[in-house]
């Protein structure tokens, strides 16, 4: 993970992707337990779209 931003009622987490040559955003609802530098996974519930 690159980058944390916190706008309040959610946040948007940036992450290096195995496999993609640009980072990808993702906005989470809510607070967020992980730092930049920090490995992580993606889980994602329901529909989502992947704008690459």
């Amino acid at each position: 993970m690159t980058e944390v931003s916190f706008y309040g009622h959610d946040a948007m987490v940036t992450v290096d992707v195995d496999g993609l040559a640009s980072p990808v955003e993702i906005r989470v609802a809510g607070p967020v337990a992980v730092h930049p530098g920090q490995r992580t996974g993606i889980h994602v519930t329901g529909e989502a779209t992947l704008h690459a």
